[in-house]
């Protein structure tokens, strides 16, 4: 069931239907080997990569290591974090920073 459950909840956000990614975002963390499934996921996707801060804000979301940090702006939280993963992954610009 649980298994279902994560299949579901990935198939929801690449529809449309989450309330914390939008599709965009969803497809491009599928693309990334990343699945869309839930703000606790990707969180601790983060800290596996080695973040060890991921800070929240009203305008986004920071993943922070020793040497470097990204940003994702959104004032919902999935989205925040997705998209500075995304940008911590290479497949997201930092703006104003340009390309990751």
């Amino acid at each position: 069931m649980e298994q279902r459950e994560g299949s579901l909840r990935e198939a929801v956000a690449l529809a449309g239907f989450s309330a914390e990614f939008t599709p965009a975002t969803a497809r491009e963390l599928t693309e990334s080997g990343y699945s869309a499934r839930s703000l606790g996921e990707l969180i601790h996707a983060a800290l596996a990569l080695g973040y060890r801060n991921v800070i929240f804000d009203e305008k986004g979301a920071w993943l922070e290591k020793e040497t470097e940090a990204h940003r994702g702006d959104s004032a919902e939280p999935g989205e925040a974090l997705a998209k500075a993963l995304l940008t911590a992954l290479g497949r997201a610009s930092d703006w104003p920073f340009g390309p990751a």
